[in-house]
């Protein structure tokens, strides 16, 4: 798949740039360790298979296409809230394994009961 085929802006070149670039320094595993999550968490949330997440980490093939850009921008907000810099802003809009963009809601903030 040439690099044509995986962006249609730059938003997108800079999404897969920063996939490629944390999958290929371990820093993709470093998070994805970090926040406690499994390659099988991992892939399901951008449409993947746990294998595919898992040679991606290992630097053993280069992430790809609407998939990769997924995965740089869950990487990417998964070190800010490690880093504690995330800022809850509302809908975003995000592209489902189709391709398709579709927006993104978060989740209401459910009590527990374990507030101080």
């Amino acid at each position: 798949m040439s690099l044509a085929q995986d962006v249609t802006n730059a938003s997108d070149l800079i999404e897969l740039f920063e996939a490629r670039r944390l999958a290929s320094t371990g820093e993709a595993h470093k998070i994805r360790a970090a926040c406690g999550l499994s390659l099988a968490d991992i892939a399901a949330a951008i449409g993947r298979t746990p294998a595919t997440v898992s040679r991606w980490e290992h630097a053993q093939t280069v992430p790809y296409g609407a998939a990769a850009r997924r995965y740089g921008r869950l990487l990417a907000e998964l070190r800010e809230h490690l880093n504690g810099t995330h800022q809850a802003t509302g809908p975003h809009t995000d592209v489902d394994p189709a391709g398709n963009r579709v927006e993104v809601k978060a989740p209401p903030v459910v009590a527990t009961g374990h507030e101080s």
